[in-house]
């Protein structure tokens, strides 16, 4: 039975992580993403394949590439709503591209904007993967509900945390699944941010989890394009060179350290982020075992605004549950949030002087 914590006057209500065999012979492999990515093709392709170094159309053959590029763009399918912008129109972005022959002065970037795949990327490919309950949404909502009154009711009885097991010396930790490095159109978009309440400015930066009193190490998948992207390397390992430093070495390894790691899901759907809601959990896992630790679940509410061009203010949104900040204010989210809860589950190995 899973220890149910209160946080910021939430709770959870839903029993708890799954125990799963040891996997004594677990291998390590090159880390292969899960679900396997989808190509975007956006206007990046278009700049990258078409723009060169000059940068603006000046010939036929440049007008040719723009064409070819948005012909592969993927047609709109309202049976996958989250994968395209509000606005997503292919050839509307044509029009707008070919009238303004500067490529850096072009608009109509949201008319080609697409959910960026953010895939898995498991260090032992036999471990068990965790799977945890959804939240009953349905519960909560009524036809009629006004969207501060929805978010209040997930936030009451859906939002929170649970703690199974914590592990006292640890020395380091695997990131799973780095995040997407998203644009602004993407910040302000009802759809294709995927997790707005997991998201933060500083998510990748694995260097926040190190130092003084912190872990020793991190790791994260070498293939992985978000982060320090080298496509050669199985993983990539995150150290200080010495207690002064601010700045991590990133060394290319064949394996990791780590024995845990994180990951992490959205859980609701297009009924709820045209409400300018959205939910997800972050997730610790013992990585061998694929045993769920801990999970954190929340959400955010943005406000339905005309500020912004897509209608959402993502990165300023309200959250649940609150967690009190370095200067013992309540806070919804902060860049440090995922590194919080960690703390929480993980605890680093104590180190001289602290």
């Amino acid at each position: 039975m899973n220890r149910i914590l209160r946080s910021g006057g939430s709770k959870v209500v839903w029993v708890g992580a799954v125990a799963l065999a040891f996997l004594s012979d677990a291998v390590q492999a090159q880390p292969k993403p899960e679900p396997p990515p989808y190509e975007v093709v956006d206007w990046q392709t278009v700049l990258r394949e078409c723009a060169g170094t000059a940068r603006a159309i000046t010939n036929e053959k440049d007008v040719e590439c723009v064409k070819r590029v948005v012909a592969r763009m993927p047609k709109f399918n309202p049976e996958r709503r989250e994968l395209f912008g509000k606005y997503y129109d292919p050839q509307k972005y044509l029009k707008n591209r070919l009238s303004d022959p500067v490529w850096s002065h072009v608009g109509g970037t949201h008319l080609t904007l697409q959910r960026i795949p953010a895939p898995e990327y498991w260090p032992y490919p036999d471990a068990k993967r965790p799977n945890l309950p959804p939240p009953n949404l349905d519960k909560h909502y009524s036809r009629w509900i006004k969207p501060e009154d929805y978010f209040k009711a997930l936030c009451k009885h859906e939002a929170g945390e649970v703690i199974s097991r914590t592990v006292e010396g640890v020395a380091g930790v695997y990131q799973i699944r780095p995040r997407p490095k998203v644009s602004d159109d993407a910040l302000t978009d009802p759809y294709v941010l995927e997790d707005p309440y997991g998201d933060t400015t500083f998510e990748n930066a694995l260097g926040l989890f190190l130092g003084q009193g912190n872990f020793s190490f991190a790791e994260a998948p070498g293939a992985a394009p978000y982060t320090e992207r080298r496509p050669n390397a199985a993983f990539l390992r995150f150290t200080l060179p010495d207690e002064r430093s601010s700045t991590p070495q990133i060394a290319e390894v064949t394996q990791i350290d780590a024995r845990y790691g994180y990951t992490w899901r959205e859980f609701t759907g297009i009924r709820e982020r045209e409400l300018g809601i959205s939910g997800g959990d972050l997730i610790v896992v013992d990585l061998r075992t694929g045993e769920v630790l801990g999970h954190k679940r929340g959400f955010v509410r943005s406000a339905i605004t005309d500020r912004t061009l897509g209608g959402r203010v993502w990165r300023g949104a309200a959250a649940c549950p609150a967690y009190a900040g370095n200067g013992g204010a309540m806070v919804g989210k902060d860049i440090n949030m995922t590194y919080w809860f960690l703390r929480k589950v993980l605890k680093p190995i104590e180190k001289k002087g602290n």
